[in-house]
């Protein structure tokens, strides 16, 4: 099965969040906005499929997102939980907008895996190549762990894009591609100020054909 790049910056969750003035730790609250089952999509050669968590693990025990399950048969379905998260009073919200959304309606916050709410899809690194996509204990302060679990919508509230920094803005991109290691996992580039060129996609709602 060919794979082509994976685009984040077109699904539908990007997820970061704005630094309080001071370095106080504020909590955000978060909650459920609906449940699918996580998917991707190449645009390149029009393939999807879904992402497996019982592949691999990482050097610290986490689960890392891949295409492929352990057989090398295509990953089956698992649902996560999308949340979206508001500021603390007083404080700013995701993205540095309040109430975890743009005037436009697009949202932001984590990806939680439905069965356990407490772990959620994280970035193993920021600003680098070759970084994946693992299942982390959620980060509801405001904190580096956290800035590795923003995500939001990118293509008609359909997709998302990893964002990985506090303000909604281009200043900050990542390609996504999907790696050639065992499993096939999600990996993402990052390219700084550079347009992203990714055409691959993380789906959260339906396969384009249906």
């Amino acid at each position: 099965m060919k794979f082509g790049l994976l685009s984040f910056a077109a699904l539908a969750v990007a997820i970061c969040q704005a630094a309080p003035a001071s370095n106080a730790k504020h909590t955000y609250n978060c909650t459920a906005y609906s449940t699918h089952d996580l998917k991707w999509h190449s645009l390149d050669n029009d393939d999807f499929g879904y992402l497996s968590i019982s592949n691999l693990k990482d050097d610290q025990g986490r689960p890392i997102l891949t295409t492929l399950e352990k057989d090398g048969s295509p990953a089956k379905p698992v649902k996560f939980v999308r949340t979206i998260c508001d500021p603390p009073e007083g404080t700013k919200g995701y993205m540095g907008i309040g109430k975890g959304s743009k005037s436009n309606g697009v949202s932001f916050g984590h990806i939680a895996l439905e069965s356990d709410q407490s772990k959620c899809v994280t970035a193993t690194g920021l600003e680098k190549k070759g970084i994946n996509f693992v299942l982390d204990k959620c980060h509801k302060q405001n904190s580096a762990v956290q800035l590795k679990q923003f995500f939001g919508e990118a293509v008609n509230g359909i997709t998302l894009n990893f964002m990985g920094h506090k303000y909604g803005s281009q200043d900050k991109n990542y390609e996504l591609h999907i790696g050639k290691g065992k499993g096939n996992p999600i990996e993402a580039d990052f390219v700084g100020s550079k347009q992203s060129n990714s055409s691959v996609f993380f789906y959260w709602l339906k396969f384009p054909n249906q």
